[in-house]
């Protein structure tokens, strides 16, 4: 361990520096600081990095668990292993966007059904059956960010956990089950509430941008508040989640097979493969997504609003028109 300190204008800053000369490994062992964390070698299999302030790596991560308050900087590569940077506050705010999403979607489902029961052909359909009618049809991903719900939930540490947040989830689950739950538009109405709510609340929490930087990235699961930025060749069968941008802007710069999520927008060179492997790629609302060249079988999420390529395309800089309609 170092204690480093600086002396600026008669005040005297202290860092906390844990700095490992060569690898974590078995002669290390794990590591759980209250600092920041150096480690000039190897991150090697099964060991991990926590720190409450950044981590440096100065070679390559492998089959391994990181995180850390602060961002991670890793010089090589990160290979089949799990990356957080802003450690709890990730959880939060991906609560917080996973919310505002599936709170987006009720307030249309509420408006698209009233809408459509004023209409002849729908007149005879109960508001249940036009409700999971929309839900079946236009937005398919429902359950899925569900879903997604509760596995932020579960990573959060038990000091973290809301009553409410357990209390609107049980719901979820019960009213994503269609063929158990009996709902109308003024229960779906109340549950619209409580799901609002609770993303304010998220939404209010001053959560730290912490970024990710590696050389290239595969087989991996990766995740920080701020941005994901890939200097080398790029990522491959990987999720990447961030609460800023995904940048992968290394030769050739390329995100093949997996999913990227990230709030702000999303630069990188190529996106998917010539097989066609499956990428999908989202962003909020006023997100942009921006590719040199992609390729067939490439989802793209921009608001909800999902759009699938069919064929190679060169130079997109995908968006939200002002109907709400993804264009080039």
């Amino acid at each position: 361990m170092e204690v480093s300190t600086i002396s600026i204008q008669d005040t005297l800053f202290v860092y906390n520096i844990y700095e490992v000369e060569n690898d974590v490994d078995i002669s290390v062992g794990s590591i759980d600081y209250n600092g920041d964390v150096v480690v000039n070698g190897d991150v090697c299999d099964n060991y991990s990095v926590k720190a409450t302030g950044d981590i440096r790596v100065g070679r390559n991560v492998s089959n391994a668990y990181m995180e850390a308050a602060g961002s991670i900087l890793v010089d090589g590569n990160i290979i089949s292993s799990k990356i957080i940077a802003g450690g709890a506050s990730a959880s939060q705010q991906a609560l917080e966007k996973g919310l505002r999403t599936l709170y987006n979607i009720f307030i249309e489902v509420e408006d698209s059904a009233a809408a459509l029961k004023k209409e002849e052909l729908f007149r005879n359909l109960s508001e249940r059956e036009v409700i999971y009618g929309l839900l079946e049809t236009k937005y398919k991903d429902t359950p899925v960010i569900i879903n997604e719900l509760f596995a932020y939930q579960q990573k959060l540490e038990t000091d973290d956990q809301l009553s409410d947040l357990t209390s609107v989830l049980n719901e979820l689950k019960i009213f994503v089950d269609g063929k158990k739950h009996s709902i109308d538009l003024k229960q779906l109405g109340v549950l619209t509430r409580k799901v609002g709510r609770l993303s304010s609340f998220y939404s209010k929490i001053d959560n730290p941008e912490a970024s990710i930087y590696a050389n290239y990235i595969q087989n991996s699961f990766v995740e920080a508040t701020g941005d994901i930025i890939v200097k080398g060749k790029g990522a491959y069968n990987s999720i990447l989640e961030a609460g800023g941008s995904v940048k992968i802007v290394g030769l050739p710069g390329v995100f093949r097979g997996g999913r990227i999520k990230a709030s702000k927008g999303v630069v990188v060179r190529e996106l998917g493969s010539i097989g066609g492997s499956r990428v999908d790629v989202q962003v909020d609302a006023d997100g942009r997504i921006s590719a040199e060249k992609v390729y067939d079988n490439v989802f793209i999420n921009i608001g909800g609003r999902l759009l699938k390529l069919n064929k190679e395309m060169r130079n997109i800089n995908a968006r939200l028109d002002q109907n709400g309609q993804i264009v080039f």
